[in-house]
């Protein structure tokens, strides 16, 4: 019981002033799908694989449609040579638009 008034009252308290201070996220955490440079062969397996029809491939390389992306990794674990989950996890945006990514191959 003593632990939940410290909590409440604000001692033992776990929030963040952020921005102020900077968040680090744990190991574990899977922000957006990042595109690793080089040897891309654009064979679309990334893409046949993700749940929620968020990458596509298109001449200027992969597009990832973050307001459809659910962060699953799938498309890492289809190509771990050229896909990771990254760490960011400020996605927010004004435009629908301003969503869709293009991860560019060398």
């Amino acid at each position: 019981m003593l632990r939940l008034f410290r909590r409440v009252l604000g001692k033992d308290s776990r929030t963040r002033h952020y921005p102020k201070e900077a968040f680090v996220p744990p190991a574990k955490f899977r922000g957006r799908p990042e595109a690793l440079t080089g040897g891309c062969d654009r064979c679309g397996g990334c893409a046949t694989v993700c749940p929620a029809g968020a990458l596509a491939l298109i001449p200027e390389g992969l597009q990832l449609d973050l307001s459809r992306c659910v962060f699953c990794g799938e498309c890492a674990r289809a190509c771990p040579e050229h896909i990771v989950m990254g760490k960011e996890f400020e996605l927010a945006a004004r435009d629908r638009g301003e969503l869709k990514v293009v991860l560019v191959h060398g």
